[in-house]
């Protein structure tokens, strides 16, 4: 059970990172690529305000009349014009190409420009990227300008960003990983202390039980021999064996959960042994005027062990005839589909509708008084749970507010 909490400990704390990581790197990224995009559309837009050309320029600020925006200067200078790629191609109402600007880009020739400008203007498209070209376009009332800025250098560094980001953040997550592989043991070692010290305690409380109740059941044994039988002694044998069984099922709890332990497995008739262990069950129902139906596919088999598999089937059985109405049809089937090996039990229930995990936590009783109008100490269902986790398994128990289900599947 530690190993388990360990592997669930990391994974959840790993899965955190990765998470947290990346939000970050999503962010951060897409920051930066809305960033280059928004560069590349103020230039585009003075371009295309200043008739497809990036305007002229002077010392210390742009040539322009009118109002500038506050930080104009800052983000455009004498150097500008220097540095961008641009071409800008104007078409006539029938998106003719009417006028091409190239001086300042030598990769692309008129054709090509003309050619792109007009697929884009039949599309209707008005913004975006095409390839590293970011293009931009405006209505001037008698055509269309479309002004293409060449941003190859900022997406390759945006590229790398991402790269480099991505690259940091598996390095990141490899170093948790280590980290967590060493330091969980650690953490968890006080859980792994007070678990082991319980386990213990259990078994080392059902060994020392075991010689008083044997004392119990011999001082009873003589006293019947003296006396005769009477209901006395009778309800002495009666709690004598329900604490004799409650210990057991402690024991076996506790062996399912040592790590240590290995269930041994071999090839089990699934089929037979489902239908040896309900036939005691399907007598017991008759009795308490229930009915017991089972549909049992034959022939299925599956590696596991034969002991703890009839414990399981048994577990089932006793629990819905405990808890299932008078005049009630318990209803166990057992099937495959495809890989996977299901066995259902099925009893009518006034329970809430949806799934009750809350049944395999140990010594849950659905009564919360825990009055002995029903019997049992809310172990079994949890020693199922351990059963079906050591095959490999789930177990799960679900109500439609008229029935309740508990199914568990098996690998095949």
């Amino acid at each position: 059970m530690i190993k388990h909490l360990r592997r669930r400990f990391i994974l959840v704390a790993m899965l955190s990172v990765v998470l947290v990581l990346s939000i970050l790197m999503g962010v951060i990224n897409f920051s930066n690529y809305s960033q280059v995009r928004e560069n590349a559309d103020e230039t585009l837009e003075m371009i295309l305000s200043n008739n497809g050309t990036f305007p002229q320029m002077m010392p210390g600020g742009m040539g322009l009349p009118g109002e500038r925006p506050q930080d104009f200067d800052r983000r455009f200078n004498e150097e500008t014009p220097f540095e961008i790629r641009y071409f800008s191609v104007s078409l006539d109402e029938e998106g003719e190409a009417d006028e091409v600007l190239l001086t300042q880009i030598a990769a692309i020739d008129e054709d090509e420009a003309e050619e792109l400008a007009e697929e884009l203007y039949e599309k209707k498209k008005t913004s975006g990227f095409v390839d590293d070209y970011r293009y931009l376009a405006k209505d001037t009332g008698h055509g269309t300008v479309y002004a293409f800025l060449n941003c190859g250098r900022d997406l390759i560094s945006a590229r790398r960003f991402l790269q480099t980001s991505i690259l940091v953040s598996l390095i990141g997550m490899a170093g948790v990983f280590a980290l967590l592989l060493v330091l969980s043991k650690r953490i968890l070692a006080p859980v792994a202390e007070s678990y082991a010290k319980q386990k213990r305690f259990i078994t080392d409380a059902s060994h020392e039980l075991k010689t008083p109740l044997s004392v119990i059941s011999s001082c009873t044994d003589v006293v019947e021999m003296e006396n005769g039988a009477s209901k006395w002694t009778e309800g002495i044998r009666t709690e004598v064996k329900k604490l004799s069984a409650l210990i057991q099922d402690l024991v076996s709890l506790s062996r399912m959960d040592e790590e240590e332990s290995k269930l041994v497995m071999s090839e089990v008739d699934l089929s037979r042994l489902v239908k040896d262990v309900l036939y005691p069950f399907a007598l017991q129902a008759e009795e308490q005027g229930k009915k017991m139906k089972s549909e049992i596919e034959n022939g299925i088999t599956l590696k596991g062990n034969e002991k703890t598999l009839q414990q399981l089937v048994a577990i089932l059985a006793d629990n819905a005839l405990k808890y299932s109405p008078d005049g009630d049809t318990v209803t166990f089937t057992l099937s495959r589909k495809g890989q996977k090996i299901l066995l259902t039990e099925e009893n009518a229930s006034s329970l809430p509708a949806g799934k009750h995990e809350e049944f395999f936590d140990r010594f849950y009783r659905g009564d919360p008084s825990r009055s002995k109008q029903t019997e049992g100490y809310g172990i079994g269902l949890s020693l199922a749970q351990s059963i079906v986790n050591g095959h490999g398994g789930k177990i799960s128990a679900e109500s439609d507010g008229e029935k309740i289900c508990f199914t568990v599947k098996l690998n095949g």
